[in-house]
């Protein structure tokens, strides 16, 4: 399967986090002949539910769970990255701005506070 879209999402694995939803959401892209890649980076309480889901889901092939990341090696996974996700339901992540240095695309939830830098476009 060729990969066309590189989906990236890098925090601790906890409900708050809501990979859930992310990785819930790869079947919908695949329906619409998006063939995506979508790295997951961090551990966490919510590891074994996360790769259950993408067990259950059949999308081994669309998913990888990378562990920690060490911060040396997160450029690298920017750079080949086209979307970073990150839906958590916090006020600051500082992945969506280090990301943003990278010209990276992001998607982020409603519930992120908004700053200058979110709003630039």
């Amino acid at each position: 399967v060729k990969t066309n879209l590189n989906l990236l999402a890098v925090s601790r694995h906890d409900p708050n986090k809501r990979i859930d939803v992310i990785i819930k959401s790869i079947p919908y892209l695949l329906k619409n002949n998006i063939n995506p890649l979508l790295t997951i980076g961090g551990v966490g309480e919510d590891t074994p539910y996360l790769k259950s889901i993408v067990k259950k889901l059949k999308i081994k092939k669309y998913v990888e769970f990378k562990g920690y990341i060490n911060e040396s090696l997160m450029k690298n996974y920017y750079k080949n990255s086209d979307i970073l996700i990150s839906i958590d339901w916090g006020d600051f992540r500082l992945t969506t701005y280090e990301a943003l240095l990278y010209k990276l695309r992001v998607i982020v939830s409603d519930d992120t506070s908004h700053s200058q830098i979110l709003n630039s476009g």
